[in-house]
């Protein structure tokens, strides 16, 4: 596999921990002010589609302040996600404006050494 889809594997990954973190975390501070059965707290924080489909069990009131506590702890986990890719692209962007310029510098100098180099080199030999 290129190092580019590499690259890109390792950072989707590491935005979905980071989302997978946040959300974990908000509905973890709900769940403690607002108890549910033992065998739905597992599944509430793993995913949001568990905790929507344990509101709809729910009903009412409870799975109301369920449904809208998980919504808002996935925005906000995704917020964290969106933050740390922004991180990571200026860090790129920091990496790129700093290296690059002088490896072209070397390029070139390389491509003017090419250029030269016919017109100074013997000619073959005829046997």
């Amino acid at each position: 596999m290129p190092r580019s889809c590499t690259a890109a594997l390792r950072f989707r990954s590491a935005s979905t921990g980071c989302r997978t973190a946040g959300y974990s975390s908000s509905i973890g501070d709900f769940l403690r002010s607002h108890p549910l059965p033992a065998d739905a707290i597992g599944s509430v924080k793993s995913s949001v589609g568990a905790a929507m489909e344990q509101a709809a069990r729910l009903g009412g009131a409870r799975g109301g302040a369920l449904r809208a506590a998980a919504g808002r702890a996935f925005v906000n986990a995704t917020h964290i996600s969106l933050y740390v890719g922004v991180a990571v692209a200026l860090v790129g962007t920091v990496i790129v404006v700093l290296f690059l310029p002088a490896r072209a510098e070397e390029l070139h100098e390389v491509a003017e050494f090419v250029e030269a180099a016919p017109d100074e080199a013997p000619a073959p030999a005829v046997a």
